[in-house]
């Protein structure tokens, strides 16, 4: 009877642990299928519902992490859609049809730095291309006129162009990505975007963009909600993948963005 008992509490003990261990891999990792017939993702996590494609397939089960300054977390911890933050996505395949997920997002710049440091991204570079830039079109009432006519002199795009290439070089105004308003559902309305704007709404694509396709899938792209790079939305870093389909949190809000 008394080893009927021990084996009893050892086996509860084993569940209980057991339980434990698996509740705490569910807050951070989970896999969801995709919705083949509507070419998007069915989630239980609202904001992340971000799929990744190439000319041949698009990925059928996705698993996601959240981190927060580099410490695992749960995915209840912040939200996508948090300006205050820099979110980084990034994501790497685990098997033919699987790809993991993960969202990175920083409290200060110097973590945002050093993850662009880590893939050899000159992020210190951006920062300083973002303020600057905002610096002198505020100064020099360049916002104003943008906001008040919806134009831009011309003396500001040749020194914006001049100031970037001095910065990152004449290959970062080479790379380009085409970028999309349906989503994953199609492919109409392409807008072809070379570099850094500055703002979208010139071209007509202010709070439009729901898919990009990299046309150098090593690019990394940087998207702002608002003109001259301000409210940080999102950075996809580099991956091997052409298509992404942008998540909630971010479909249909980018004013501004880099592609480097």
């Amino acid at each position: 009877m008394k080893k009927f008992i021990q084996l009893c509490l050892l086996s509860l003990t084993i569940f209980t642990i057991s339980f434990i261990v698996y509740s705490c891999e569910k807050d951070s990792v989970k896999f969801e299928e995709s919705n083949n017939n509507e070419n998007t993702n069915v989630l239980t996590e609202p904001g992340n519902d971000i799929s990744f494609r190439d000319d041949e397939f698009e990925f059928e089960k996705f698993a996601y992490e959240y981190y927060l300054d580099d410490d695992l977390v749960s995915s209840t911890t912040y939200s996508l859609s948090d300006s205050t933050l820099r979110v980084i996505v990034e994501a790497d395949s685990i098997d033919a049809d699987s790809v993991l997920i993960k969202y990175l997002a920083y409290t200060n710049d110097e973590g945002y730095i050093g993850w662009g440091d880590a893939h050899n991204i000159s992020l210190s570079k951006v920062l300083l291309i973002e303020d600057h830039l905002y610096h002198i079109a505020d100064s020099s009432g360049v916002i104003a006129i943008e906001e008040t006519y919806d134009t831009v002199p011309n003396w500001y795009l040749e020194y914006q162009e001049d100031y970037i290439e001095e910065v990152l070089g004449s290959a970062s105004l080479l790379v380009s990505t085409t970028f999309y308003d349906d989503n994953c559902g199609g492919d109409y309305s392409p807008s072809l975007v070379k570099g850094t704007t500055h703002s979208l709404k010139p071209f007509g694509w202010n709070d439009r963009i729901s898919k990009l396709r990299r046309l150098n899938p090593a690019a990394t792209t940087i998207m702002f909600n608002r003109t001259w790079f301000r409210d940080h939305l999102v950075t996809y870093g580099p991956g091997g993948w052409e298509t992404i389909c942008l998540s909630t949190a971010n479909n249909n809000r980018t004013t501004s963005l880099i592609v480097l």
